[in-house]
């Protein structure tokens, strides 16, 4: 992963890491030194090739949506470009789902509207959608145009590190939503260790059935212990959440990143418990980095059978 992302920084460094093996690359102002975008891409999918044997798929577009769309459309080993004047017609006839933000229940939420394709939410209007869906529906609007304004986001610029999941059926179970945290905060903290970063504030984002959506949000004394992040987001979700509405989002996020070798590390519950996490931490990301990243975990996160 780091070598591959070592290719694509010869070209831009506008990187933003989707996850370990998926990114967006800025590359507007790169057409003077390397070319058009298809050869930019080429030179991409070539270098990786020669020098770390690999094949990757590569989508090109005016946004960051569109991008991530042309990729899939033709993975593992090629090379799609989608313009402004081709996008609408290419999104007209796939279904819905392939919309960011549309999960299984959303899809068939909107299939009971008649809305089976991105098509379909073309020719209507976005107030229409916005009365029935609230501000998702604009989302998927614009998305069904063409229209993403995200601008891709570089790591250093990066003000928060956030997981969430769509589930394909409505949860409120209070225990299964407490074990979602701890993975999450597994997997942000784990991040915030390998780049040095702490947090400093805690992010729980709650999606109903009928799609209100509400954030809660703590600061902390910066940390990053997966620990300290789920005990603390597991009380907000107890103080914001009553499992009588079933939800149909989970998102955490961690904000306020500061480096950590920059900032005298604080603690919620006195020293002796900081220093404690924090060499918990460091030994289990130590067996991580040398058996892999199953090697070790903590008993909250095992399968209950």
């Amino acid at each position: 992963s780091k070598q591959v992302f070592s290719i694509l920084n010869r070209y831009s460094p506008i990187i933003e890491a989707v996850s370990i093996d998926e990114a967006f690359l800025d590359i507007s102002g790169c057409s003077r030194l390397y070319g058009s975008p298809e050869k930019i891409g080429c030179l991409i999918k070539e270098q990786v090739n020669s020098e770390l044997g690999l094949t990757i798929s590569v989508g090109i577009s005016y946004n960051k949506f569109l991008a991530k769309l042309a990729s899939d459309m033709d993975k593992p080993d090629g090379l799609r470009i989608i313009t402004e004047n081709q996008a609408l017609e290419i999104l007209r006839p796939l279904p819905v789902g392939r919309l960011w933000g549309v999960g299984q229940k959303t899809q068939q939420r909107l299939e009971r509207m008649g809305i089976k394709n991105i098509g379909d939410i073309q020719r209507l209007s976005p107030e229409w959608l916005e009365n029935r869906l609230g501000s998702a529906g604009r989302l998927f609007w614009e998305l069904a145009h063409g229209i993403d304004k995200r601008a891709v986001e570089p790591e250093r610029e990066r003000k928060s590190l956030g997981r969430e999941v769509t589930f394909p059926k409505d949860i409120n179970d209070i225990t299964y939503l407490e074990k979602l945290i701890a993975q999450f905060a597994a997997e942000l903290c784990l991040r915030l260790r390998r780049e040095d970063l702490l947090a400093a504030s805690i992010t729980l984002k709650l999606r109903y059935s009928n799609f209100k959506t509400i954030t809660r949000s703590k600061t902390i004394t910066p940390c990053n212990s997966d620990l300290t992040v789920t005990q603390i987001a597991v009380e907000i979700l107890h103080h914001s959440y009553t499992n009588n509405q079933p939800l149909r989002l989970l998102g955490l996020s961690l904000g306020h990143l500061s480096s950590a070798s920059s900032l005298q590390q604080g603690s919620l519950f006195g020293p002796q418990f900081n220093a404690d996490y924090k060499n918990i931490d460091q030994l289990m990301d130590e067996i991580r980095e040398r058996f892999g990243p199953k090697a070790i975990t903590r008993a909250n996160l095992l399968n209950n059978n």
